[in-house]
């Protein structure tokens, strides 16, 4: 059904000059952002709130350079306007490659924020905090902000986390090059983090999941949780985001005497150059499970005096 879904859109454009933006961008989510990127439902989701209202009936070919800048203009924020732009190229690109438009109105468009880059770290006392609070909120949520602060890994890729993914006999979990770093990613799992796999409940393939077929999100809820529980186990922590953890993991690494090489592989960032990722294969994974030790250590030694 869902393939006849998709031969059926294609069909309606191919024989309509005139395709609406919506029908196109329903076409890219199915075909391409649904089988390589993880973050498809919130991109979805942003086109639904803050592009389809304005052009979703519009026919794609009459959308012009100066309804871009409008739809920009209107939008809040220093990093939403950026997202959205970014977004529309990758459609308007694809409706080019198809021939449903002769050129794209967002072609040369600047970004319309300039981002400052955030560079929170947390301190190992608030990280101790934020680790006591999501022990006490479970599963699946809670758990899925103790595996953010175990592995250090990106926040979409923890929440989909799936069990095919998952050895538990080996202590490994093996990321697909469907992640954002677009390369195969094998994180050793500390004891803390096999426990945590091995305690949670087994509702679908999804490792953190509410109704066992979708992984877990609403993560504003989720933080809010969160943080109503800080005040009672140790006070509440300001100007804090989940990504902050993950710098915080490799920042607190880098502290610890895990060199910058093993902390780049940990993050999964690229290697970035053509003798590294083409010739210097090593997988660190040795190197890799030092750190994680490391780190687990760090972290239960916070964690156990907040317990105390």
């Amino acid at each position: 059904m869902i393939f006849g879904g998709i031969i059926s859109r294609l069909f309606d454009i191919e024989n309509n000059m005139r395709p609406s933006f919506e029908s196109v961008a329903d076409t890219w989510l199915s075909m391409v952002a649904e089988k390589n990127n993880r973050s498809w439902r919130q991109q979805r989701r942003q086109l639904e709130m803050h592009v389809l209202p304005y052009w979703g009936k519009r026919p794609i070919s009459k959308i012009h350079r100066s309804d871009v800048h409008e739809l920009l203009d209107n939008l809040d924020g220093s990093v939403l306007p950026n997202r959205i732009l970014a977004l529309l190229k990758t459609i308007f690109q694809y409706a080019c490659s198809r021939d449903w438009i002769v050129a794209s109105p967002v072609a040369g468009v600047s970004k319309p924020r300039r981002e400052i880059p955030r560079c929170r770290v947390l301190e190992m006392e608030e990280i101790g905090r934020v680790f006591s609070a999501a022990m006490i909120v479970g599963y699946p949520f809670g758990c899925f902000v103790q595996g953010l602060i175990l592995t250090g890994q990106r926040r979409s890729e923890v929440a989909a986390m799936t069990w095919n993914e998952v050895n538990l006999a080996i202590k490994v979990w093996r990321q697909s090059s469907e992640n954002k770093g677009r390369r195969a990613h094998i994180v050793p799992l500390s004891p803390m983090m096999l426990q945590l796999l091995v305690d949670v409940p087994r509702r679908g393939n999804f490792v953190f999941s509410n109704d066992g077929t979708t992984h877990v999100s609403a993560y504003s809820k989720g933080k809010r949780k969160i943080e109503s529980i800080l005040p009672g186990v140790g006070g509440a922590i300001q100007d804090w985001r989940f990504h902050d953890l993950r710098r915080s993991v490799a920042t607190h690494m880098v502290r610890l005497g895990v060199s910058e090489t093993v902390v780049k592989r940990m993050l999964n960032h690229s290697p970035g150059n053509v003798l590294t990722q083409t010739y210097l294969l090593h997988s660190y994974q040795p190197e890799l499970q030092k750190a994680y030790d490391k780190w687990e250590f760090e972290l239960a030694r916070v964690v156990r005096v907040r317990a105390d």
